[in-house]
């Protein structure tokens, strides 16, 4: 297949996500390059049907969608390229990334949200995966292969990634606040590296969905507390407990603070945990050694290799969340 819809000149693969493919092309129309994403689930085909709105989207956090449709029953979507890929391309599995990177791509991603829930449409699969960045690092929503029309009411089919769909999805509808919910999902993802909710089956997943979030500083003590309390309310699940907005959220988030350290982890390695900073003075590097029940932090000045006179002790397992909360929260290396 050299080219698609008499149109799309195939230059090469983007990616594979699931069902669908993702090819690189020339458009013969307007001569730019482009990402064309062919669809192939049943309930996505119905989806893009109604997926011309997408093309009048514009915001500087929206991939642009330069056409969407159906061609020899096949669904597609061309879109602007994203030059760095997405933001879960950018996210290392068990580490996440630095939290102010986090919360500027999501607080970015909820500015384009915010646009189309009031064009009426619902993303329905918001994830670190479908958060693009540009070559100046801006976040821009996109893969809209699974937008629906809000209907009078306000709501949609449910649809999307089953480890970000809010727990009203299950048996119900979604709302506007159903897509806060999956950003929230999203922002976990990147600051810890990890899923909040994952279970083997959907049952149980929506088991652990309903009762809450677990705390996002137990899995990532270096993240300040002022963005732990945006996250949680995203995951409430209860819609009205939410964010009201896509808008609001992006506001609460910017008001947001990193530490004055700015801690990042930096690796995950069988028994040890690494944290870094270049903030404040010498680049400092925070290790956690497991052994047993026991553990032992150790800091270090990164440069020289030289042990911190502060920064460094063993506790217990049980204690180590609440101890490295209290050392990230002060400023005392």
């Amino acid at each position: 297949m050299r080219y698609w819809a008499d149109r799309y000149e195939i230059l090469g693969e983007l990616s594979t996500r699931g069902s669908s493919a993702v090819y690189r092309v020339r458009d013969d129309k307007i001569g730019r390059h482009l990402a064309l994403k062919l669809l192939s689930d049943t309930e996505e085909m119905l989806v893009v049907r109604e997926a011309h709105a997408l093309t009048a989207l514009e915001s500087p956090h929206i991939l642009k969608v330069f056409n969407a449709g159906i061609y020899e029953d096949v669904p597609f979507i061309a879109t602007d390229i994203a030059p760095m890929g997405s933001a879960e391309d950018q996210m290392t599995e068990g580490v996440g990334v630095a939290p102010e990177l986090a919360v500027r791509w999501v607080r970015q991603a909820l500015v384009g949200l915010g646009l189309c829930h009031r064009r009426n449409i619902l993303h329905r699969d918001i994830t670190p995966g479908n958060i693009f960045l540009d070559s100046q690092d801006h976040a821009l929503l996109g893969d809209f292969g699974s937008a629906a029309n809000l209907d009078a009411e306000g709501t949609a089919a449910p649809a999307g990634n089953q480890r970000c769909r809010a727990p009203e999805g299950y048996g119900g509808r979604l709302t506007a606040r159903s897509d806060l919910f999956s950003a929230g999902v999203t922002l976990w993802r990147l600051l810890t590296g990890c899923w909040p909710f994952d279970a083997s089956t959907v049952d149980d997943l929506l088991v652990l969905m309903r009762k809450g979030p677990p705390r996002l500083r137990e899995a990532a003590p270096h993240v300040h507390d002022s963005i732990a309390q945006v996250v949680q309310s995203a995951l409430n699940p209860n819609p009205e407990l939410r964010p009201s907005s896509a808008d609001e959220m992006a506001r609460l988030l910017s008001r947001t603070r990193t530490h004055p350290r700015n801690w990042v982890r930096h690796s995950v390695n069988g028994h040890t945990v690494e944290y870094r900073t270049t903030a404040g003075g010498s680049p400092i590097a925070l290790v956690v050694t497991s052994a047993g029940q026991r553990r032992t932090i150790e800091t270090r000045y990164i440069a020289s290799d030289r042990r911190a006179t502060k920064g460094c002790f063993e506790t217990t397992q049980r204690r180590l969340g609440v101890e490295l909360r209290k050392l990230f929260d002060k400023v005392i290396l």
